[in-house]
């Protein structure tokens, strides 16, 4: 009742949705040790994971655009529910090469150096900002 009172003001919109990771590999353990990787992040981040058997064809056919009725697993969504989903930032590595030591050494030049970040993202330092390169690094020794 009260989801067809907040359709009815236009506030809010249902839609069904379908989250899929396809998980492939060079053989069937290489793919299986993927599949428990993925299945060990999702769930840690608090969502349900469903490793498919029976409907695995289904459900791979659902992961491909056009095919809307393979799939079984469409849940109706209220938008606000979905807003909560969406991938609505991400992380900045960091650009892939240095343009000014580019430009002067006529070569391709990567940045300073290359660090990973605490979810292992790796992050690019370029300090330049055209052939401005200036920095200051304060820290403990160590």
């Amino acid at each position: 009742d009260e989801a067809l009172q907040a359709l009815g003001g236009d506030h809010v919109s249902f839609g069904y949705l379908t989250t899929t990771v396809t998980v492939w590999g060079e053989d069937r353990q290489a793919a299986a040790e993927k599949l428990r990787a993925v299945e060990r992040i999702i769930n840690g981040l608090g969502f349900t994971t469903i490793r498919e058997g029976v409907n695995a064809v289904e459900a791979w056919l659902g992961s491909l655009p056009g095919h809307v009725y393979a799939n079984v697993r469409q849940p109706l969504v209220h938008t606000l529910n979905l807003a909560h989903l969406m991938p609505l930032s991400s992380v900045w590595a960091g650009p892939a090469t240095n343009e000014h030591l580019a430009k002067v050494t006529q070569t391709e030049a990567p940045p300073l150096f290359v660090a990973e970040t605490s979810g292992s993202t790796p992050f690019r330092l370029s300090t330049h900002v055209e052939d401005v390169g200036h920095m200051l690094v304060v820290g403990p020794t160590g």
